[in-house]
């Protein structure tokens, strides 16, 4: 069994997020998983803000708005007495051309190494967090495939695995952060139609992107008694309203569900102006607040819909649980992930 306490911090493109348990090793070995077996953090830092065109993360923007947080995270940790810290990075630092530089400004102020997942690992380790997350493993069990949809704000990810093996993964350039950005980028339009146009280009595009999937060539069921769905992300543990996600987990979703989620978050924001709204999102104290998450349920929804309507799925499990979830499992159980 595992010996050491150990304790993640996650930092992704939307936020800095650390995760220490709260309860001894034999505890977490022994029993159910609890939400409440640990002590968990996030801070809106929108690190993805701080890329420029050319793929360099501005280090005063970095150090301004991200770095106070990691330093937080990791004085938090060390107060716990912490044996092990893992520090992953996704994908706003996969896609920065400095980012030797920006992992040197980490090592510096916090002397953490910091290891940036490749997409397969992160799909890896956000399978891991279910896995050993849920009260419903039997059912995953007797499923042959698990498709995992990850919609983070750089990109959604669909992941199928077999016997809890990664066989195919693909990724779209259309995380709910692209999406928000694209609907605050014309504000002289009604909301509603706003809305409406974002739906279908975006939706055309996942389409075209889907369509271009080789199925057969993969070897991917399209049957929804060979596919096991799990959703991860903002838009999917929101979307049942503003709930803690330990409530939300392992919820079922059907697609006729989700539609009318759709519907009922367009009329919430029929009476705003695209500008009014912007205002009321951007002006937070590090926290997302409410209104924001609806937007982003709102804008992510169709997508997911999109993607598990292409494989014939008809409802998904809720993942209130993630990455960081999964890097701490993975490690504390032993498992390898290359």
């Amino acid at each position: 069994m595992q010996t050491d306490k150990i304790a993640v911090i996650e930092l992704s493109t939307k936020a800095v997020k650390w995760l220490i348990p709260q309860v001894d090793n034999e505890t977490i070995q022994n029993y159910p998983f609890d939400f409440k077996h640990f002590f968990r953090e996030t801070q809106k830092t929108e690190t993805g803000n701080g890329l420029n065109k050319n793929n360099f993360l501005d280090e005063r923007y970095f150090v301004r708005n991200v770095l106070p947080y990691i330093k937080q995270a990791y004085d938090d940790i060390i107060n716990k007495d912490v044996d092990i810290v893992y520090c992953v990075a996704t994908a706003v630092y996969r896609s920065a051309r400095n980012i030797n530089s920006i992992l040197q400004i980490i090592k510096d102020e916090t002397d953490l190494d910091v290891r940036v997942l490749s997409k397969d690992e992160e799909a890896e380790y956000t399978f891991w967090a279910y896995f050993f997350s849920t009260k419903y493993r039997e059912r995953l069990f007797e499923k042959p495939f698990t498709l995992l949809v990850d919609q983070g704000g750089g990109s959604t990810e669909i992941s199928f695995f077999h016997n809890q093996k990664i066989v195919f993964r693909q990724s779209f350039d259309m995380g709910t952060t692209i999406l928000k950005n694209d609907f605050f980028s014309k504000q002289d339009v009604p909301i509603t139609e706003r809305l409406n146009y974002i739906d279908l280009k975006y939706k055309k595009i996942i389409q075209n992107e889907l369509n271009s999937i080789n199925i057969t060539g993969q070897d991917l069921p399209k049957r929804d008694e060979d596919i096991y769905c799990i959703c991860v992300g903002t838009a999917i543990t929101t979307a049942l309203g503003p709930i803690p996600n330990k409530y939300v987990h392992d919820s079922l979703l059907d697609t006729n569900q989700i539609q009318n989620i759709i519907e009922t978050l367009t009329k919430n924001f029929e009476y705003y102006s695209i500008s009014d709204l912007q205002y009321t999102i951007e002006y937070t104290d590090g926290k997302s607040n409410p209104l924001e998450k609806k937007l982003v349920s709102r804008l992510g929804l169709p997508i997911i819909s999109e993607i598990i309507q292409f494989f014939n799925v008809k409802n998904l499990r809720i993942s209130g649980t993630g990455l960081w979830y999964g890097v701490f499992f993975a490690n504390f159980h032993g498992i390898q992930i290359d």
